[in-house]
């Protein structure tokens, strides 16, 4: 681990119970060992160069913009995420996020979070396509969602399901065409309803 030692110099001095720690503007490649802090809540982390961030499951708050993050691991207690500027493709599904800031990234792709009350994700690729609209993103995820259940659902593979049923409903509202499906549409909970009774 190469950490520098002014870095490691303050690690060091801190308490074993402390729940804040800032690592801001400290030019890390990576973080230094932080598993003694068992108490830590928030992590600031910005403005250095990190590729990764390790699993603190204690963790509530991430600050980690500015870096060159591609992934952000599983973290189940973050109530707070805001990772701007990074190289992220994907977030994964944090149950207990509230707040997630994730603007200028790559992301192509975000989960369900149902307990989210501010969001932003403007300057990435999935930002271009479904606007900065947490309620329209839940719903294209649901499509998503419902549409490979139904796809992969036992029960329902007869002949019907199979020949006739399942081809129109795969080639009708398959993710790729929900662009032009919900083009034009306000009111996407009501398509939703409409299809879930095909």
């Amino acid at each position: 681990m190469n950490i520098p030692e002014n870095v490691q110099n303050y690690i060091d001095i801190l308490p074993d119970d402390i729940n804040e720690i800032n690592l801001t503007c400290r030019n890390l490649k990576e973080l230094p060992d932080l598993s003694r802090f068992t108490q830590l809540k928030c992590l600031y982390c910005d403005h250095n160069q990190l590729t990764s961030i390790p699993v603190l499951n204690n963790l509530e708050d991430l600050y980690c913009s500015n870096n060159q993050l591609t992934t952000i691991p599983i973290l189940n207690n973050l109530k707070i995420l805001v990772c701007m500027y990074n190289n992220l493709n994907t977030i994964p599904k944090l149950n207990n996020l509230e707040c997630l800031v994730c603007s200028f990234n790559k992301i192509n792709f975000i989960p369900v979070l149902k307990k989210i009350n501010l969001f932003s994700c403007y300057g990435n690729e999935i930002y271009e396509i479904y606007g900065n609209d947490p309620e329209k993103l839940h719903t294209i995820q649901r499509f998503i969602e419902l549409f490979y259940s139904i796809k992969c659902k036992k029960r329902l593979r007869h002949f019907y399901y199979e020949r006739v049923l399942r081809p129109r409903m795969e080639s009708k509202y398959h993710p790729d065409n929900l662009i032009q499906l919900i083009e034009g549409k306000e009111h996407y909970e009501e398509l939703l309803d409409a299809w879930c009774k095909i």
